[in-house]
């Protein structure tokens, strides 16, 4: 039988099938619906990690160059089902099989000239490159993905989860000068809160229909500078919260406007920074997938480790 024809060769194969689907699959559905979760992320983690601890364990247990080009071709097939076509796709594909050949090499290398079959250091030794590539793949569909092609034509926005984050620690700052402000205020209760403290001040005998005069006056003109001042209209019934969002992501389009088309390159770089710095952990979590895998063939029988002897030259005189 040839060798890519194996039983255990099947198996991983059909293995990097259903990681690779699962895995590009929530990736195509995390880029689509942002903000991910927390649960969604640790979710991509470990498929990504299943994913790269089997294409290591193939490179490892396969016996034929052949076997490893299914291998890849499977990983990255359920890609172009969920994120499409374009040259610029094909280019990584084309980079992603080299550098899954370099890990095929150096995983082979490391197994060739070691007397002990120690499967954990012969995978975590190409699983950097995997990952690597992997990571590649991911960025690249990231910034071909809508959500961050907008970036360059329509109007940015902050994430809200981020500013609402945030929003907590300027308001500290702005209760110091604004003593009642809450970000869940609507604008009429803020700046009645304040009309409050100056009728205080005015004389005792004025009438009820003048002090509700004064107040109308004092709500219209209050607006109409905050208005001129920011640059946006001041709805009454607007909380706070959501006018300083508006506001912030009216001074972002505004002060990023000639940068736009170069936004989405700033943020596929970011993630792809971001997970590069992930490769370690996910190396260990990967390689212990692929471990147990190993094992668990091993106790089946589908592989076996045999012990046998090799002849050496030496140079003697």
């Amino acid at each position: 039988m040839p060798n890519f024809l194996r039983p255990v060769d099947v198996i991983l194969a059909v293995l990097i099938l259903i990681s690779s689907f699962l895995a590009w699959y929530f990736l195509a559905g995390a880029f689509e619906t942002p903000p991910v979760s927390y649960w969604s992320l640790i979710l991509l983690a470990v498929l990504f990690s299943f994913l790269a601890g089997f294409v290591a364990l193939s490179f490892l247990i396969i016996e034929s160059k052949l076997s490893a080009l299914i291998c890849a071709l499977l990983t990255i097939l359920p890609f172009f089902v969920f994120f499409g076509f374009n040259v610029y796709y094909f280019g990584a594909f084309a980079l992603f099989l080299l550098l899954s050949f370099a890990a095929l090499r150096k995983i082979q290398r490391e197994k060739q000239f070691s007397l002990k079959f120690k499967a954990l250091k012969f995978v975590r030794n190409g699983l950097g490159i995997i990952l690597f590539a992997l990571f590649f793949m991911i960025s690249t569909a990231s910034y071909f993905s809508p959500n961050v092609q907008q970036f360059a034509t329509g109007g940015l926005k902050l994430p809200r989860y981020m500013f609402d984050m945030v929003l907590p620690f300027a308001g500290n700052l702005f209760q110091q000068q604004l003593p009642s402000f809450s970000p869940e205020k609507t604008v009429d209760e803020i700046l009645n809160g304040l009309l409050a403290e100056q009728l205080k001040e005015l004389p005792k005998d004025i009438t009820p229909a003048m002090i509700e005069k004064e107040k109308q006056k004092f709500l219209t003109e209050q607006k109409q500078a905050l208005a001129e001042q920011f640059g946006v209209e001041f709805k009454g019934e607007q909380k706070l919260g959501d006018l300083l969002y508006d506001l912030a992501n009216e001074k972002l389009n505004v002060y990023l406007e000639n940068y736009k088309p170069y936004i989405p390159a700033f943020v596929t770089s970011a993630l792809f920074l971001t997970l590069l710095t992930l490769i370690s952990p996910l190396k260990w979590l990967a390689g212990i997938f692929a471990f147990l895998l190993f094992e668990l063939l091993l106790a089946s029988g589908l592989i076996m480790i045999s012990t046998v002897k090799t002849d050496k030259e030496v140079l003697s005189a």
